[in-house]
């Protein structure tokens, strides 16, 4: 008896207009970036949150540990724990791909058992921890150099230079 072909299910929503998840997850992140920033509000209003909590609320200072805690765990997650939408969703992106083409390449070396596919995986893999390591790197420096500027103003204001 042969064995007929199936039809892959497609995976994605029917109802979306483009083939690929890859596409419509950077285009609704994309989206996501469109805010008012929070000094201005709405139509140049206070924020909301300001008028409810009241003005006078300390600055975000961020957590070194939770920043590179998000940033191991989430693609993305420890800049956009520190406020960095753009860079949160372009390190999603460089950490998920290399992570994808690994897992496509081991589905291919299980169906083939070529050893050139397990290799590709294999390669891939390995891109992908460094990104996850740049990625926590990143989180770090940029959390321990949060309030750099300020303390550099803040150093120039106490320590006077005579002049010549």
């Amino acid at each position: 008896m042969p064995r007929t072909l199936r039809r892959p299910q497609q995976r994605f929503p029917h109802f979306l207009p483009w083939k690929g998840r890859w596409v419509g997850i950077l285009l609704l992140g994309l989206l996501g970036t469109l805010w008012v920033p929070a000094e201005l509000g709405a139509y140049g209003a206070p924020p909301a949150t300001a008028i409810i909590f009241g003005a006078n609320e300390p600055p975000f200072q961020p957590s070194v540990r939770r920043a590179v805690l998000l940033a191991g765990l989430l693609p993305g997650g420890g800049a956009f724990y520190l406020r960095q939408p753009l860079k949160g969703m372009l390190l999603a992106g460089v950490e998920l791909a290399p992570l994808g083409l690994s897992l496509h390449h081991y589905r291919l070396y299980r169906t083939t058992h070529s050893r050139e596919e397990l290799q590709t995986a294999f390669g891939w893999l390995i891109l992908f921890v460094g990104t996850k390591l740049f990625a926590m790197a990143d989180s770090y420096v940029t959390a321990k150099l949060w309030d750099f500027k300020q303390a550099i103003h803040q150093v120039e204001q106490d320590v006077q230079v005579p002049e010549p």
